[in-house]
């Protein structure tokens, strides 16, 4: 989403929310749709999971990119890592 409002915020003097609504872009903070999106991308990637159990910490670091591709950045970064780190923790 940055990528797309980059020009718009550098070139105006308007706020992000001013030009996220502009351009009809949605920032996801919904904890509960983040959280399935999360669960489906482990449920996909079963091997990084087994990766980063097994103590590879980049793994994690990959399932991320996993996370904001899927969403198509649509999720707030922050949010998506907490919960993908809370779910990766309680994976079994």
């Amino acid at each position: 989403i940055f990528k797309d409002i980059l020009d718009d915020l550098m070139e105006s003097d308007k706020s992000i929310q001013e030009i996220l609504d502009e351009k009809g872009l949605v920032l996801v903070n919904d904890k509960d749709a983040v959280i399935t999106l999360v669960k489906g991308v482990l449920a996909e990637n079963i091997e990084m999971v087994k990766q980063y159990k097994d103590g590879n910490t980049r793994a994690s670091k990959a399932l991320m990119g996993q996370v904001m591709k899927v969403s198509k950045g649509s999720i707030d970064p922050s949010l998506a890592n907490s919960v993908l780190m809370e779910c990766l923790d309680n994976y079994e």
